[in-house]
């Protein structure tokens, strides 16, 4: 996520937040037909208006970085990626947008007020057996964020001041806002079954302890680094308690990939090498079983090689090496 002025309040929040995962509506929708170029315009639409609001909003480092790569993964077709990559600055605009909108709200008890009358934040609607799992995954990730964030928002107009406050409110039913939008997108597809897990529970579980190692092991300045991982497992583990297996296992790759990039592996080899190991690991899938996840992944792989910058490519390497691989153990017997 890019770094807010208020970077302690963030990460207190944002540890917070992955500790609840919202419980969604059981309202069912019917899923829009699909239509790739269609969910290409609406999504290359937000990264536009994104564009335009970045005038108007506070100065956030990489926002405009986020919100040029979504625009990039539409032109190449990687609309997993586009959508992925559109999360942390729609919310932010959403909020940011929810904070001015509301600057009326002056004391703490009118905060209070609003932050009652609005409640809790809630899905809209619940995902068809259509809808790719990925697109389910990113929208169960981000709606569970919501509820606790909502909660959150109290004590931080109280003790931080309003406008922190009315950010985190209106970052609450952004997070639930972004959700129904992935949901509405036509990105549907035939009726593919989804791939079995085995144990992923335990897998979040291997990790969590890898992770703690790794923290206990670096020195001051890497350790920071971490936050971002704990992050991810957290949503991870309160998503698979929730039996909300596609988030869960898309956080869970997350949390791999990040850990990777903290953790540095083995050295990444040249980039023709790793575009190689990727096409073997997208060769290894069932095209019968829906493996959008993966395929988020294999976007993102190629995304990095294409940039050429060093980092880039050994983040390539960490999707190649550990991320797929961990894909493949928790999905295929």
């Amino acid at each position: 996520m890019p770094r807010r002025r208020r970077a302690p309040a963030l990460t207190i929040v944002t540890l917070a937040i992955a500790a609840a995962a919202a419980a969604p509506s059981t309202r069912q929708k019917s899923p829009p037909s699909p239509d790739p170029a269609a969910a290409a315009a609406r999504i290359t639409q937000e990264v536009q208006r994104l564009e335009r609001a970045a005038a108007t909003l506070a100065p956030v480092q990489g926002l405009a970085d986020l919100v040029g790569r979504a625009g990039k993964a539409v032109e190449a077709s990687r609309l997993y990626l586009a959508l992925d990559e559109l999360q942390d600055p729609w919310t932010f605009e959403q909020a940011s947008r929810f904070a001015a909108d509301h600057a009326a709200v002056a004391t703490p008890d009118q905060f209070a007020r609003e932050w009652r009358r609005l409640g809790e934040p809630r899905m809209t609607g619940t995902a068809s057996a259509r809808v790719p799992i990925v697109v389910r995954a990113i929208a169960q990730a981000a709606a569970s964020r919501g509820p606790a964030t909502w909660r959150a928002s109290l004590p931080y107009s109280e003790d931080s001041d309003l406008r922190s406050g009315l950010y985190y409110l209106g970052e609450s039913r952004a997070f639930t806002g972004f959700a129904d939008f992935c949901l509405s997108l036509p990105l549907g597809s035939a009726r593919t079954p989804a791939p079995s897990t085995r144990d992923l529970a335990g897998a979040i579980s291997a990790i969590e302890a890898e992770a703690a190692r790794g923290f206990d092991q670096a020195d001051a300045d890497t350790r920071p680094r971490f936050i971002r991982v704990n992050v991810a497992l957290k949503i991870a583990r309160t998503l698979v308690d929730g039996h909300q297996t596609e988030g869960a296992l898309l956080e869970y790759l997350v949390a791999t990939y990040r850990l990777g990039n903290v953790v540095a592996p083995a050295p990444p080899g040249a980039a023709e090498d790793i575009a190689r190991r990727l096409d073997l690991a997208r060769g290894s899938l069932d095209a019968r079983v829906d493996h959008s996840i993966a395929q988020l992944f294999l976007e993102r792989g190629a995304a990095l090689l294409e940039s050429g910058d060093a980092a880039a490519i050994r983040s390539a390497a960490v999707i190649a090496d550990l991320v797929l691989p961990a894909y493949v153990k928790v999905t295929q017997s």
